[in-house]
């Protein structure tokens, strides 16, 4: 029987993690009463993923295993959509792990709602981690986590995270893959690039509020110099999403966040402050990154 979706997970170097996220998906699968495949693709781990994907596929039928050898979020996403079978594909990161109605959920939502064309689902903290204040006002300063909580009602969406989004097959069909020049380990933004080629092409975004996964706190994400390489992967992804046309909006966006950084260090505001800080760091970053082949 073909699958009703196709759930395609990238991984590199997160063993760990990943064991964790398989699980919570072999039981959202047998939750569901839908069928699904799972493609994993490994892009060049050099960790224990390799022989973990190996057990994990060969362990159950509907299970699919790709290797890219070469770093890049969007070229091992698009490698994907060349072996995944479904009409409708479900997106998900390796350090993240799906509620056991996920799947069902997803299935659900795009039966009664058949004029959306792609979708988002919710995205939280794990239990455990909702009353540690500390973490909670390092992820508000950060921002390095990407949670997506709009409420419990269905609604419109603009933007997608690739931890937990859906995509109907007819949309790629139309507008294309994942922007290689886009995501993982250097740039970013391939997930909200392709949400706004969904929009300008006429489609539309729901969101999904069952389908519920839960992100991992890495804590390494919440340091400054993490958040500084962060916003610099921001900045790179913005300049490759239109190649570098409107790269001086960064100008007075540059001397509006050093005012407010400036503004919120006389308030004694901390997480403010580093709000401005990040867009300051990235503003910069947009002014000085050339993207490669790009004339000097």
């Amino acid at each position: 029987m073909k699958a009703a979706v196709s759930i395609i997970i990238p991984t590199r170097d997160r063993v760990a993690q990943l064991a964790r996220m398989l699980q919570s998906v072999e039981r959202a699968v047998t939750v569901g009463s839908v069928s699904a495949e799972v493609v994993l693709i490994d892009n060049g781990s050099r960790d224990g993923t390799g022989a973990l994907l190996d057990q994990w596929v060969r362990a159950d039928r509907g299970r699919k295993q790709l290797f890219v050898a070469q770093p890049g979020k969007s070229r091992a996403l698009n490698q994907a959509l060349a072996v995944a079978g479904a009409p409708l594909l479900a997106f998900i990161d390796d350090d993240v792990e799906v509620t056991p109605h996920w799947l069902q959920a997803i299935i659900n939502f795009f039966t009664s709602h058949p004029w959306y064309d792609a979708a988002m689902g919710r995205v939280l903290l794990p239990p455990a981690a909702r009353n540690d204040h500390e973490l909670q006002a390092r992820l508000a300063a950060y921002r390095t986590v990407p949670l997506m909580d709009k409420g419990e009602g269905v609604c419109d969406a603009e933007e997608m995270y690739g931890c937990n989004m859906m995509i109907r097959r007819s949309v790629f069909e139309r507008i294309g893959g994942f922007n290689e020049q886009l995501g993982p380990p250097d740039s970013s933004n391939e997930d909200l690039d392709m949400a706004h080629r969904i929009s300008r092409a006429g489609m539309r975004i729901g969101y999904i509020p069952q389908a519920i996964v839960y992100h991992e706190v890495d804590r390494a994400r919440l340091t400054e110099e993490y958040h500084r390489r962060f916003q610099v992967r921001l900045a790179r992804g913005r300049v490759d999403m239109d190649g570098g046309r409107r790269r001086w909006r960064s100008v007075p966006r540059l001397v509006e966040a050093a005012f407010g950084y400036f503004l919120w260090s006389l308030l004694q505001s901390p997480i403010r402050q580093t709000h401005a800080r990040g867009r300051m760091i990235r503003h910069l970053a947009v002014l000085r990154y050339r993207r490669p082949g790009a004339t000097p």
